[in-house]
């Protein structure tokens, strides 16, 4: 698997696909890696070139002296290493914190993002979603103290990104867009989302949808923040749909 330097960390990466499709950058959630992402290689891959990588500190890309893990540093990585794979115009698609990111992306670079593809995201770590990670994570660490695993090393790994994942929720302004800057994003965007979503409720994606300007929604029935899991071929199905919809011009692709 390639690496190469973005910002200040070796970013690993991976390309997938066809090699002259409109490129398709894939984003996995917090505390994942682009394994998570295998399943959609072959339903996306047979018409875009995928785009798939390790973010800061996650799977084998560096974070170096492990600080803290904020969206907007996530989204300058992810600006960096398309300009460093000479991708002038992509695709979008993020899970979770994958979707997260792509808000300051899309607001610092509107050049680069032809379309959003936002999964179980939100706009904003309000008060409820800081409550609900806060005591999922404490659950979570507790848990892990009391099954530890034979590899202290990787014990310790899974501890200290259960603390980033809790501090990059309830960071300060971190993630706090607001719908007229919303309103600011022309780029497609399509939003998938649960309806019983633990740590964003559904109003939160009825926001997004009603601010942006060129939003489409999808609410998925008796479902949580598993989204794509529980539908992976009807996500896959309404994810090709759109994306068909808003296609890249060819002079628009930048290098392959």
């Amino acid at each position: 698997m390639p690496k190469i330097q973005v910002r200040d960390i070796e970013m690993n990466y991976e390309e997938h696909g066809a090699a002259d499709g409109e490129p398709l950058v894939l984003l996995h959630g917090f505390t994942g890696s682009l394994r998570g992402l295998d399943r959609f290689l072959e339903p996306f891959g047979a018409k875009y070139r995928l785009i798939t990588a390790d973010w800061r500190g996650h799977g084998q890309t560096t974070n170096p002296g492990d600080p803290q893990i904020l969206h907007s540093e996530l989204g300058k990585d992810l600006a960096a290493f398309c300009d460093k794979l000479g991708i002038r115009r992509a695709h979008f698609l993020g899970i979770s914190s994958g979707a997260m990111q792509q808000f300051p992306l899309a607001l610092a670079r509107p050049d680069l993002v032809q379309s959003m593809t936002l999964v179980i995201g939100t706009h904003i770590f309000d008060d409820y979603a800081q409550q609900r990670v806060s005591e999922i994570a404490a659950n979570q660490r507790a848990k892990f103290l009391a099954e530890p695993l034979e590899d202290p090393a990787r014990q310790a790994r899974r501890l200290v990104m259960n603390q980033q994942w809790k501090g990059s929720v309830i960071a300060p302004g971190d993630h706090a867009y607001t719908p007229a800057q919303l309103r600011t994003i022309a780029s497609p965007a399509l939003i998938i989302h649960g309806d019983r979503d633990i740590f964003f409720p559904v109003r939160i994606a009825v926001e997004m949808y009603t601010s942006m300007p060129n939003a489409e929604l999808c609410v998925l029935p008796r479902c949580g923040h598993e989204v794509p899991d529980r539908f992976v071929s009807f996500f896959v199905q309404i994810v090709l749909d759109f994306l068909g919809r808003n296609p890249i011009g060819a002079s628009q692709r930048g290098a392959s």
